[in-house]
């Protein structure tokens, strides 16, 4: 099977290569028409796509009626031969985004320096007491008194705070701790220790507990006292009755707060 022959295009060069050996072979007149018809005979079908080069051009031989319109684009200028238009018009601002996030909590800044000492202040002395005025508060009641003594066979107060007192009695055979008041008010009695509670009045007295012979009492009694039961007292007492009897051993103690 015989292969379709397709027909070669002469390239720019060897049309001009042709014609310049005709020139040669056939003289100066033949030349001249040869070339004449060269300018009618080469157009664009007879050269190959993209075998002309910037040598094969003329200089200043393309100039504006040979270019379309419209096709060069900027980057086909040198730098600096476009100049820049004139300044459009400011645009609409646009809206605003969305927050950003926190960003990292930044490091701790240098400690500062230390500032000046300031004026040394003045002390409220307005809730302050006096000595005369705190031992009225408290010393004028009692505000921890002690005993410890014999107690010889008769009765007498062991201890007495503001008019409420703790007597005990030396009997013929036993010693009693009892309760007495004479602070001008109702006293309010609780004893922790032998259960003994109620009120007494003014001059009244109340047994706590009673000891015999070689036996030992305790009590620790809590009396509230004054015009509107306004001071409490806890009185500590203890008493030992010897086996023979009289004299016994007291020890009180008295705390007063109010």
């Amino acid at each position: 099977m015989l292969r379709k022959v397709r027909p070669h295009r002469p390239s720019a060069a060897l049309v001009v290569a042709m014609l310049a050996l005709s020139v040669a072979l056939s003289g100066t007149a033949m030349g001249q028409s040869a070339v004449a018809a060269a300018k009618t005979l080469i157009t664009g079908k007879q050269i190959a796509d993209k075998s002309l080069t910037a040598a094969d051009i003329k200089n200043n031989s393309l100039t504006s009626a040979v270019v379309k319109n419209g096709s060069l684009l900027a980057k086909d200028f040198k730098a600096g031969q476009l100049r820049a238009g004139a300044t459009g018009a400011k645009g609409e601002s646009g809206a605003q985004g969305p927050k950003g996030d926190v960003g990292p909590q930044g490091p701790p800044g240098a400690t500062g320096q230390v500032g000046p000492k300031g004026d040394t202040g003045t002390v409220d002395t307005s809730n302050f007491f006096t000595k005369s005025e705190d031992d009225a508060r408290f010393l004028g009641v009692g505000a921890i008194r002690s005993v410890h003594r014999d107690v010889p066979p008769s009765s007498g107060p062991l201890i007495d705070v503001g008019g409420v007192r703790v007597t005990v009695t030396c009997g013929t055979g036993s010693s009693v701790l009892q309760f007495g008041n004479i602070s001008g008010s109702t006293a309010r009695i609780f004893d922790q220790t032998n259960g003994v509670v109620g009120d007494v009045g003014t001059g009244g007295t109340a047994n706590l507990a009673e000891a015999n012979n070689g036996q030992n009492v305790h009590t620790v009694l809590q009396v509230a006292w004054g015009a509107s039961l306004e001071h409490v007292t806890t009185f500590i007492v203890s008493a030992v009755r010897p086996a023979g009897g009289c004299p016994a051993l007291a020890t009180a103690t008295a705390i007063t707060g109010s």
